[in-house]
């Protein structure tokens, strides 16, 4: 009996270090791969589990949480609710085209008829009751941890590089260095006004465009690493030049203007705009 229990122990730990093998392995690949694809042209020195998280790609998504899953439920819900009270008591069959740059309104019946006001009452019953599952997460306690390090970090830049794949990592002084952003609000709402004034747009139209003055916003300037410009001896000896600040990264600027006051300006020509390029013999389009 004793000689059995033995050798079940002696199986039982060759299993285990087979397996503490094998995870090993896949360790050191994994971790060789995300460094392959990951150009850190800064200081900084990276944990392992901070390249195996970034090797996922910036696109990545953890796994969500379920806490708030019901709460969203319910409020993508109530839009569908709006949707339809709304449809109930302002559709009365004449079909009015839109100004194409309309504001959109915010108002929210609060009752239909019976049988909608039973369905909305009912399927918020049925949500309620609504049993979610767990998931497993996707990350590892370590590449949690290593995750929320690097979104604390203010030091660092972490960029996905112009032309590939990489995921480029700069100091944030340098990314800052590239480039500054100018104040054009003031000139851009003079013009809208003075368009306005002189009758070559609509109010409709000039409150559309006004709305893009109430963010006070700014368009959001960042740079795309540009590293497939740079040498290959550069590349591969990344790891061993002590001097890699002195490397000069350069950067294809874009500008975001999300909020800004220019966005709207670009829906407007965009409209006036596609039907001219769509005439053009070199238009081309996908099957959708």
């Amino acid at each position: 009996m004793a000689k059995r229990r033995a050798k079940r122990k002696i199986k039982l730990k060759r299993l285990q270090n087979h397996k503490n093998r094998r995870k090993s392995l896949k360790h050191n690949y994994n971790l060789a791969s995300a460094k392959k694809h990951i150009k850190n042209f800064s200081d900084v020195t990276l944990s392992d589990d901070e390249y195996l998280i970034l090797g996922k790609g910036l696109k990545f998504i953890p796994t969500p949480s379920t806490d708030r899953l019901r709460t969203n439920i319910l409020r993508d819900f109530n839009g569908l609710c709006r949707k339809m009270r709304c449809k109930f008591e302002l559709d009365n069959g004449n079909y009015k085209p839109l100004h194409p740059f309309y504001i959109k309104s915010v108002y929210t019946p609060q009752f239909a008829n019976n049988a909608i006001e039973t369905y909305i009452f009912q399927t918020k019953m049925e949500i309620d009751n609504l049993k979610f599952s767990t998931h497993y997460s996707n990350l590892s306690k370590n590449e949690w941890n290593a995750l929320k390090s690097l979104r604390k970090r203010a030091d660092i830049v972490i960029k996905k590089a112009d032309k590939n794949n990489n995921i480029v990592i700069l100091k944030s002084d340098t990314y800052i260095s590239q480039g500054l952003m100018h104040m054009i609000q003031s000139d851009v709402q003079a013009l809208v006004e003075h368009l306005h004034l002189t009758y070559e747009i609509d109010k409709t139209t000039y409150k559309f465009l006004g709305q893009g003055f109430q963010n006070n916003k700014c368009g959001r300037l960042y740079f795309l690493p540009i590293v497939h410009k740079l040498s290959s001896s550069i590349i591969n000896n990344l790891e061993n030049i002590h001097n890699i600040i002195t490397i000069k990264i350069p950067g294809r600027p874009i500008i975001s203007q999300c909020g800004s006051p220019t966005e709207l300006i670009g829906r407007l020509l965009d409209y006036f705009l596609q039907p001219v390029v769509k005439r053009q013999n070199t238009y081309t389009r996908d099957t959708t």
